[in-house]
């Protein structure tokens, strides 16, 4: 299996466009656009980035996943109306013909259905790119009220809970773990590559 497949080869082209948004590789620009919203501590509440986000993070942020590819890893920009909103990356364990999915969205673009909409494109991509694929998974914060929101509309199931899994920002904290199994996935109809 390889990544490489969902996002530059020709089962899954590197642009995957849904009703409102396109998903597509980055470019050195985004570096402002995500600049702009990193910069909310509200938006980093939940997730690693540091606030304040300098200007210097988006850059490297960007550069990795402009430079920074491999074949366990994939990534998109969330564009809409043509300006990055967001973002979601896929990391592969081929051993578990599984992946695990991060995600998170401009809190300005927060409750429109962007960032379900977006997963559901994501989700229908991976499938249909890595055949053998048979479990896509998330860990949320378990106090990110709306990403566990976005995980469940977007037909993830909640399998338990890691206590105390993640260090975030000093302090232990509990993850919700989702998943969704290739046999539970109700395809995007809508979306086109």
């Amino acid at each position: 299996m390889s990544w490489r497949r969902i996002a530059k080869g020709p089962e899954s082209p590197a642009r995957i466009f849904s009703d409102r948004l396109v998903l597509r590789p980055y470019r050195y620009s985004d570096a402002d656009d995500l600049f702009s919203y990193a910069n909310d501590e509200e938006w980093s509440r939940f997730i690693t980035p540091p606030h304040p986000y300098l200007r210097d993070y988006a850059g490297k942020f960007i550069d990795e996943r402009i430079n920074g590819h491999s074949n366990e890893w994939a990534g998109w920009c969330i564009d809409y109306d043509d300006r990055m909103v967001g973002s979601i990356d896929l990391t592969l364990t081929p051993a578990h013909k599984s992946a695990e999915m991060a995600y998170s969205l401009a809190r300005k673009h927060w409750n429109k259905g962007l960032m379900t909409e977006a997963l559901t494109t994501t989700i229908t991509a991976a499938f249909n790119a890595e055949r053998s694929m048979n479990r896509i998974f998330v860990r949320i914060d378990s106090r990110n009220a709306g990403s566990i929101r976005v995980a469940e509309k977007s037909g993830f199931q909640q399998e338990g809970i890691l206590r105390q899994n993640s260090l975030h920002k000093g302090r232990f904290v509990d993850d919700v773990v989702f998943a969704m199994l290739r046999d539970e996935h109700k395809p995007d109809l809508k979306q086109s590559f």
